[in-house]
């Protein structure tokens, strides 16, 4: 078991966090972190674990989280509990890796969907990386696993993100986007429609890994719906607009830079673009502007960050950040209920204020928000407690 400690903050507060034989001991300010599947939380380990999203509850994907394991050329499932149980494998590994990863309609954090742009709604799509037959396919994945190579999108040395555009509007076509990596002359962000791929946007010697729409559609102050691109090669973070014009970064942060992934707008998240390093394992908050704060700090290795409002991966019933660190395991990264001082722990101060509260009526602690404060609510406030979140 890896013991070490994280640095974490939000809004410039920072605190420390020390992770030892899988166990918080001490988090940021308001966020508690957790490991939550694989080697850090003591439990089978993944293989390169660095794309993912969440299923709608009661999708046909079977409504938990989904990751690939890059060079594991598969796809996992995740419980809410943090157990990982094979996916795709049955039907054999991808050629070429599993990176990206996407689905045609609803999904857990981006409720809004094309209405089944690409064969239905519950239709899985994964992008691959360099492929043994040469130009890489894109793979479609149908509800308990079973795949069957797509259409082929002429990447070098492939492809890593894929995502499907969710904006207001549909201000990108509502079409299905993937990245060409590998920092070389091909680099580019490529649209894929049902009739096949064409070139949207040439990035050349950026190494774009990861890419996210911006699904408020600039509400939050990010500009009108854009599409945000993170560089590998040289820690840049930019948008590339509808009509497919790279624009001057917001922020340039250090190389290694992989997942984006915009804050849902809570107090305690808020409305930042959170963007991961593997090498360094930061994690830090961009926000509108281009001011960046650090968020997270000692992580063995940060890759891919998922945001979740909804459903069982939201805990508490809380938004919800997990992120994959690109080695072996997935962090969760959430505010604790019982957290009610809002000091990162969990102890006789929090259970003081509860009491406080609780005769008060207060709406803080109506835990089951059916607009009273009763000893059911007790009861759950002592659940969060006993759990020390």
């Amino acid at each position: 078991m890896k013991t070490m400690n994280i640095i974490a903050g939000f809004a410039g507060a920072i605190s420390i966090l020390q992770v030892a034989a899988g166990q918080v001991i001490s988090t940021p300010p308001g966020i508690s972190a957790f490991p939550f599947a694989g080697a850090d939380a003591g439990k089978p380990p993944l293989i390169s674990p660095k794309f993912g999203l969440i299923d709608l509850p009661g999708g046909l994907h079977s409504g938990e989280m989904l990751i690939a394991e890059l060079a594991g050329n598969d796809l996992v499932r995740i419980d809410a509990l943090g157990n990982a149980f094979p996916y795709t494998m049955p039907f054999g590994p991808f050629p070429g890796g599993a990176f990206g990863i996407d689905i045609d309609g609803p999904i857990a954090s981006l409720l809004a969907g094309p209405p089944g742009l690409y064969g239905g709604p519950a239709m899985l799509y994964v992008g691959q990386g360099p492929s043994p037959a040469g130009v890489p396919p894109i793979m479609r994945v149908m509800p308990g696993g079973p795949w069957i190579p797509w259409l082929p999108v002429p990447a070098n040395p492939g492809m890593a993100q894929l995502q499907i555009d969710r904006t207001p509007g549909f201000r990108y076509g509502g079409f299905m986007y993937v990245s060409d990596w590998g920092n070389d002359q091909s680099d580019a962000i490529w649209r894929v429609t049902p009739a096949g791929p064409v070139m949207f946007a040439p990035i050349p010697n950026s190494d774009p890994r990861y890419f996210t729409f911006d699904l408020s559609g600039g509400a939050t102050g990010f500009g009108p719906g854009n599409l945000w691109v993170s560089s590998y090669q040289t820690g840049a973070v930019f948008s590339i607009t509808p009509g497919g014009m790279a624009m001057p970064p917001i922020a340039v942060l250090q190389p290694d830079l992989e997942g984006l992934a915009f804050g849902p707008g809570d107090p305690y998240f808020g409305i930042g673009l959170y963007a991961c390093n593997l090498a360094l394992g930061d994690i830090d908050i961009i926000m509108p502007g281009g001011l960046v704060t650090p968020f997270s700090r000692g992580l063995e290795s940060a890759a891919y960050p998922m945001f979740v409002t909804i459903g069982p991966f939201a805990y508490g019933g809380n938004p919800t950040l997990y992120v994959a660190d690109g080695i072996d395991s997935v962090w969760m990264f959430v505010h604790c209920p019982a957290d009610l001082n809002d000091d990162s722990l969990v102890d006789f101060g929090d259970y003081l204020t509860f009491l406080n509260l609780y005769n008060q009526a207060d709406p803080k602690v109506d835990y089951n928000k059916d607009g009273l404060v009763d000893f059911s609510d007790y009861l759950e406030f002592l659940n969060f407690y006993d759990a020390g979140c």
